[in-house]
């Protein structure tokens, strides 16, 4: 079963794990990121996408710790490989030419040369494997040169002396979510070191044609008896090129054996066969090497810009389930009267930010002189919810509470629907009545009856906000916005 996951580019990745591992190393900010959690979901909404949520809510955690520049300076940079490609290119490059030259000392050119013959057969040899792995016959944790440079390119032993460091946790993860890319990079290495070797072969060929007076014949141990073997070989291999001349017949090429070649007066010219041995390297290494070195780098790119996160940990499920569940929720719109003043705004700024709102929102109304004008609480793309402050000190008056209830959760007023309840300060009442219980609970089921009859919801605020904040988030999960909020009076 495939573990859940998002698609995001490196750069979406490395700031997104870069808020994780800060999160996850200071529980001192568990609060705040609840916080912007929630207000990530508000300003983006329910049409974000997963790796959206997650990439603007992972730069407002950077932001509020203050590391906003912190992504760009993570220790995992963007993988490039350009110098390592230049260097194992060159080298592979010398290894090819000296390895003909330590092959073939003398001016000799052996038609079975088996190191010809053994990178031409090692390049069909991997063609093949790779074709098996590509139809899933078998398994690419199979190719262990591949894996070994892939290794190498993650950085695993670095990782391993920097286990406890906040950085080498980011490298860690990041470089575990780099492993496609990485694969792909060491698989174009590989590609690219082959066809360095050939390139270099045929160089050496190439230019030791130009000052050696080349002998072409062939020697060997086991068909020195048997030439008309190497003539069915010959005519299937180096017959398969269609210029350089006509090949030789069985008895010219008996003639050829190396042990015989100094009795022969007129020996055979060696340039149409050094011209035969450059086309089959060219058409058996170079040129799908090549075409696979593309291909490799190709798709390093791609999964470069594709990289699978996978969210099924504890950190990214609290996460995407927290933006879920607020995502449809709009920021919260107070409504309060201008007369609250001092510890009345803390608590305000307070009811505000747990519910996730970046900075609050209140319109100030002056509850005393109806008729009411509430400004615009809509805004572009936002859905809020508006929770109406009243004091249970005064009691609801149909000329002034009423007027208010009616101008603010009046469909007409407003083109788009909105989730509204009342938000009951208790705090007074109780200070003037906290030795009345009974006038306490009769007074609250009053703002209740009073605010249902406009299908107001009352929400009773005792000071616990966080407790007040959940409770409202509950309730307003499970409602979509009311459109028809008028309730028989």
């Amino acid at each position: 079963m495939h573990e859940p996951f998002v698609t995001v580019t490196y750069e979406q990745a490395r700031t997104i794990l870069r808020a994780k591992a800060l999160e996850q190393a200071a529980s001192g900010y568990a609060i705040q990121s609840a916080v912007i959690s929630k207000a990530t979901a508000h300003r983006l909404g329910e049409s974000a996408d997963e790796a959206t949520y997650l990439t603007e809510r992972a730069k407002a955690v950077l932001q509020a710790v203050g590391q906003s520049d912190a992504a760009s300076k993570t220790p995992i940079r963007a993988p490039s490989i350009r110098s390592t490609a230049g260097l194992l290119f060159l080298a592979a490059f010398i290894l090819g030419a000296l390895t003909d030259k330590l092959a073939s000392p003398e001016p000799f050119i052996n038609l079975l040369s088996f190191p010809f013959w053994g990178v031409i057969a090692w390049n069909v040899l991997i063609y093949g494997v790779l074709l098996l792995g590509a139809v899933g016959l078998i398994s690419p944790d199979r190719f262990p040169v591949r894996g070994t440079v892939s290794a190498l390119l993650a950085g695993k032993l670095t990782r391993l002396l920097h286990r406890t460091s906040l950085d080498a946790a980011l490298r860690a993860e990041m470089a575990q979510l780099l492993v496609p890319v990485y694969e792909n990079q060491a698989a174009y290495l590989m590609h690219l070191a082959a066809l360095a070797f050939a390139l270099g072969l045929i160089a050496e060929i190439a230019f030791r044609g130009i000052s050696t007076a080349f002998v072409v014949g062939w020697e060997s141990t086991w068909f020195a008896q048997n030439p008309e073997a190497v003539k069915t070989f010959i005519d299937w291999t180096y017959g398969l090129i269609p210029f350089g001349g006509d090949l030789p017949d069985a008895s010219t090429l008996e003639a050829m054996q190396s042990d015989r070649l100094v009795f022969r007066m007129h020996p055979v010219n060696a340039a149409p066969w050094l011209i035969r041995m450059m086309v089959l390297l060219t058409v058996f290494v170079i040129i799908p090497r090549l075409f696979l070195a593309l291909i490799s780098f190709s798709a390093a790119r791609f999964c470069r810009n594709r990289l699978r996160l996978t969210v099924s940990d504890p950190y990214f499920v609290s996460v995407l389930t927290e933006g879920k569940e607020s995502a449809h929720l709009g920021p919260l719109v107070i409504i309060a009267d201008k007369a609250f003043k001092g510890s009345d705004k803390a608590t305000l700024d307070k009811l505000s930010l747990l519910w996730g709102n970046p900075k609050p929102i209140v319109n100030e109304l002056d509850y005393d002189a109806p008729p009411f004008v509430v400004p615009d609480i809509f805004r572009d793309g936002e859905n809020p919810f508006v929770l109406i402050l009243s004091d249970a000190l005064k009691t609801p008056e149909e000329e002034l509470a009423g007027a208010l209830f009616s101008a603010v959760n009046n469909p007409e007023t407003e083109e788009k629907p909105f989730l509204c309840a009342v938000l009951l300060d208790t705090r007074r009442l109780r200070e003037r009545f906290d030795v009345y219980p009974g006038r306490l609970t009769e007074r609250i089921d009053t703002w209740t009856r009073f605010a249902a009859s406009f299908g107001l919801t009352v929400f009773v605020y005792e000071g616990d906000a966080v407790t007040l904040v959940r409770n409202m988030r509950q309730w307003a999960s499970t409602r979509s916005p009311v459109v028809d909020r008028k309730t028989p009076r």
